[in-house]
């Protein structure tokens, strides 16, 4: 029988592993779209003069490519898991982040879910930008993702419901060298 810790662990593991295949899922289905569609408006070169300098570009000061150590210095807060890919945070009932490292122990990604209404979750204007065209699906989600060549990393943004009792908001920072 598992003590409650354990079950609660279990819990936010399984959770953050069905929100990444499902961030993972909406950004490889909109990502070719974005491509195609960034080439139909402003041409060949848009990925490297037309696309604006990212907006939100850490998470609790974590950056693409720092290293482990810089992160656990950073985060002064033990994880909820970790390995040799990376850190688990819970930092409260509706803030979980996971920390992606490389194989040189640098930080590859970084995957933070807001669970509610209360979450403090960061807006849509707060992650791009004023200036990005917001993208509604049909059924009221709002999704995006951005790549910032020069920066060398993409961002995406997931907002499942937010009209709902509980919305439920992703973002990804993520290196673009893999």
């Amino acid at each position: 029988m598992l003590i409650r810790e354990q079950r609660v662990v279990l819990k936010y593991l399984l959770m953050v592993g069905v929100l990444m295949i499902l961030v993972t899922w909406l950004a490889s289905r909109s990502f070719a779209q974005e491509v195609a569609q960034q080439k139909a408006v402003t041409g060949p070169t848009a990925s490297k003069s037309g696309t604006p300098a990212p907006v939100m570009t850490e998470y609790r000061g974590v950056k693409i490519g720092l290293t482990a150590d810089h992160v656990r210095d950073l985060i002064d807060e033990k994880p909820q898991s970790e390995d040799d890919s990376g850190y688990f945070y819970v930092f409260s009932d509706s803030e979980t982040a996971q920390i992606l490292l490389d194989d040189n122990k640098r930080v590859r990604a970084i995957a933070v879910t807001y669970l509610g209404k209360d979450a403090n979750a960061p807006t849509y204007e707060a992650v791009f930008g004023k200036d990005m065209p917001v993208k509604h699906s049909a059924d009221g989600r709002v999704y995006n993702m951005v790549t910032y060549p020069k920066s060398g990393f993409w961002v995406a943004y997931s907002s499942l419901g937010p009209e709902a009792k509980n919305p439920l908001i992703s973002i990804t920072i993520q290196s673009t060298d893999n």
